[in-house]
């Protein structure tokens, strides 16, 4: 029996080619693809991938790609508040680009910046962060429970659509990258969660607010 680490569906499922020889399941509830447990890298080859990242804030290519999520999320924060970016890798960013609006954030990752965390915040940021979850119901119940009521919640992660090869898809090469979501997957994290939708795009940012 395989159970869907998202919404916990246990019924049988389908089995998708990837661009390695990974093993990918789709579930028929939720729509998460999820890679099969057994081809999970262990956490000591998991940081020494992310290591290997050229992020932070003197690489103007990455400032402008985070630019795609704290553009849209800036209208929906005020000075003063006192937030956090979970995830930040070992190049925090985020909290740089924030700082210039006088709004406070915390740099957060289980890997380099392992802090004790102070909740609730006013708002939480996780880019791309959601497809390196191996249990993404237990991750985004905890990222849910650090914002406030009425707090925002941004997200950044390329999404799955119709129109995906996905035995080509260049997201799953990434073979630290587990967990992929669609519109529907979304959906369904809406609703389960509850969060109200303030933002999104096409392709990878979604910004919500907490119910």
């Amino acid at each position: 029996m395989l159970t869907c680490p998202l919404c916990g569906d246990d019924r049988e499922k389908s089995r998708l080619t990837g661009p390695d020889t990974r093993g990918y399941h789709r579930c028929g509830s939720c729509d998460l693809v999820f890679v099969d447990r057994a081809d999970l890298l262990p956490p000591a080859d998991e940081r020494q991938r992310y290591e290997h990242h050229n992020n932070g804030p003197e690489y103007p290519g990455y400032v402008q790609f985070l630019a795609r999520a704290v553009d849209p999320t800036v209208p929906h924060l005020t000075a003063g508040m006192h937030g956090l970016d979970y995830g930040c890798g070992p190049g925090p960013t985020i909290s740089t680009m924030l700082g210039a609006h006088n709004i406070r954030c915390d740099d957060y990752d289980p890997f380099f910046r392992p802090i004790d965390l102070h909740p609730p915040y006013d708002f939480v940021f996780c880019t791309e962060c959601f497809e390196h979850f191996f249990e993404p119901a237990k991750s985004i119940s905890h990222l849910v429970s650090l914002v406030r009521p009425a707090g925002v919640f941004s997200i950044m992660t390329e999404l799955l659509d119709d129109d995906t090869d996905f035995s080509d898809w260049f997201y799953a090469r990434d073979l630290t990258h587990t967990a992929f979501y669609s519109r529907r997957t979304f959906e369904y994290i809406r609703g389960r969660f509850g969060l109200t939708e303030l933002f999104e795009d096409d392709r990878r940012v979604r910004v919500y607010r907490r119910e």
